[in-house]
C-alpha cells in the first residue's frame, strides 16, 4: 500500500480530513496502520484546520488595520487624546 493509498483509506475510515491523516499517518506503525490510527485518534481530539486557517487570517487582517489606525506610541502623537489616561503620564 502506497502513502496516498493509506492516507485516503485512514480519512475514509475515520472520517477526517487528509491533512490530519497525513500527521496520524506519519506518526503510526506501518505495520498495524487501522490499529495504531484508532489509538492516535482517540488520543487526542481532532483539530479545528479550517477555524486554524480562518483564525490566522483573520488575525493577520486585524494586526493590519489595528497598526495602520495606531501607529503613535505616545499620548502627544495620539489624534484623539480622550482616549490616553492622561494622568498615568507626568508629561502630558
Amino acid at each position: 500500500m502506497t502513502q496516498d493509498q493509506a492516507i485516503l483509506e485512514l480519512t475514509k475510515t475515520f472520517d477526517i480530513n487528509a491533512i490530519y491523516a497525513y500527521r496520524v499517518f506519519l506518526q503510526a506503525n506501518k505495520n498495524i496502520l487501522i490499529e495504531d490510527a484508532k489509538k492516535i485518534i482517540g488520543s487526542r481530539p481532532k483539530p479545528f484546520v479550517k477555524w486554524e486557517q480562518f483564525l490566522k487570517n483573520f488575525l493577520e487582517y486585524l494586526k493590519k488595520v489595528i497598526t495602520a489606525q495606531f501607529q503613535w506610541a505616545t499620548p502627544k502623537e495620539a489624534k484623539c487624546t480622550n482616549l490616553w489616561p492622561t494622568k498615568l503620564w507626568k508629561n502630558s
